[in-house]
């Protein structure tokens, strides 16, 4: 079975072509190049919440409430960011960053293949005279799967944690040429260290744990920098929860920390009482479903939609739905 280090925001369940090569530091992600420190646009209010990307050439009606990264990283401010990801186009990434903010110390993880490379960044950070980047490589377990987290992490100007957890790529055209999600949560950063029994089960201590399973690559040296500032920071006004991929093969009580598996037993622990309901599942793509409906689809899948609740009395075409994206190119 393929597995992926997977974060995004289609994950959480809410609680509560390149160009030529150039020497100078603009995007090749589009075919309209992005220099460098355009004019900062007004900074929004940032709540708790999922918002859309704001995808360029539409009508400000369909863009009401969605930001662009630009905007979104002029309303953090950053002192410091580390990015997950598995494509990079740090030209552009680092062109989204405001004037005050440019310089910030920046981590970026990709993966040990696949997606961009750790070279890749390295050599455009070089172009972009940026000297203040670590570039570090998850390990992957396994001979199958990749990288796929979209996760950032922000320490602002006002002391506080910014967490975005995303659909896209890095990239120019996913962020303003294609629908794409993010969730967006900010927690205060103590003053001092809180003890252990005080510890809560949350949105942090979720993240906590999805950064530990790093510790297997060599280069967790730059993530427990922010695994310790997450611990430290006070999640308890968020009501969103993590449900993360890991690659690897996992028995016995690990199986439900990852995974449907891992959506079915936060969905219990909300003690749903369901209704008739209806899901809706979207899929980038499709591996195997099983020799039959109810050997995995219904029989697994569905009851962890489902909370772990029984799935025969609503496994029909009316109560689950597939959606499979499709590329349309107009002319």
């Amino acid at each position: 079975m393929k597995r992926t280090w997977n974060i995004d925001s289609s994950q959480l369940k809410e609680v509560g072509e390149t160009g030529t090569e150039s020497s100078s530091c603009v995007s090749t992600d589009h075919s309209s190049t992005t220099k460098i420190h355009k004019r900062e646009p007004n900074p929004p209010n940032l709540s708790n919440r999922l918002y859309f990307t704001k995808i360029s050439g539409h009508p400000h009606r369909f863009n009401t409430n969605a930001l662009s990264l630009r905007e979104l990283l002029e309303a953090i401010s950053p002192v410091a960011s580390i990015h997950f990801n598995f494509m990079v186009d740090f030209p552009w990434l680092f062109a989204q960053y405001p004037r005050r903010c440019s310089m910030s110390p920046m981590t970026i993880i990709v993966g040990e293949s696949n997606g961009t490379s750790q070279a890749e960044i390295r050599a455009d950070a070089k172009k972009c005279a940026f000297e203040n980047l670590s570039v570090g490589r998850a390990r992957l377990p396994i001979p199958f799967g990749t990288h796929h987290t979209k996760l950032s992490i922000f320490e602002s100007d006002s002391e506080r944690i910014h967490v975005i957890i995303s659909t896209a790529n890095l990239l120019q055209n996913d962020w303003e040429s294609k629908t794409q999600a993010f969730y967006h949560c900010k927690a205060n950063i103590r003053n001092t260290e809180e003890n252990e029994e005080e510890k809560i089960v949350d949105f942090g201590s979720d993240l906590v744990e999805y950064l530990n399973v790093y510790s297997s690559s060599r280069d967790f040296g730059m993530i427990e920098y922010w695994r310790d500032r997450i611990a430290n920071a006070d999640f308890s006004g968020v009501g969103a929860r993590i449900i993360s991929s890991i690659p690897g093969y996992h028995t016995g009580q690990a199986k439900e920390k990852y995974g449907h598996l891992r959506l079915r037993n936060v969905l219990a622990s909300m003690k749903l009482k369901l209704h008739k309901p209806s899901f809706i599942a979207q899929f980038s793509s499709i591996g195997s479903l099983g020799a039959k409906p109810d050997s995995w689809l219904t029989g697994q899948f569905l009851k962890s939609l489902a909370g772990g609740q029984t799935a025969g009395a609503f496994a029909s075409s009316e109560s689950f739905q597939s959606c499979y994206l499709l590329l349309f190119v107009g002319s």
